[in-house]
């Protein structure tokens, strides 16, 4: 009885767990991909006049004259 009453619990806290670690793990990829494109992005685009935004996409920032 004990036994199928700890279950539930067991499932739920390791759910829980599974969770957490799928959140952890998805954005350290996204971090790394992020940091690993930017760089890249930087490398090529070394004038200053670019613009990288959180969806990845390129802008150019241009001064207001």
């Amino acid at each position: 009885m004990i036994e199928n009453s700890i279950t539930p619990f067991a499932l739920l806290l390791f759910g829980v767990v599974c969770v957490y670690a799928g959140i952890w793990i998805g954005r350290s990829i996204e971090a790394y991909r992020w940091r690993y494109y930017a760089n890249e992005q930087v490398r090529m685009n070394s004038d200053g006049n670019l613009y990288m935004n959180s969806d990845g996409n390129l802008y150019e920032v241009r001064e207001v004259r």
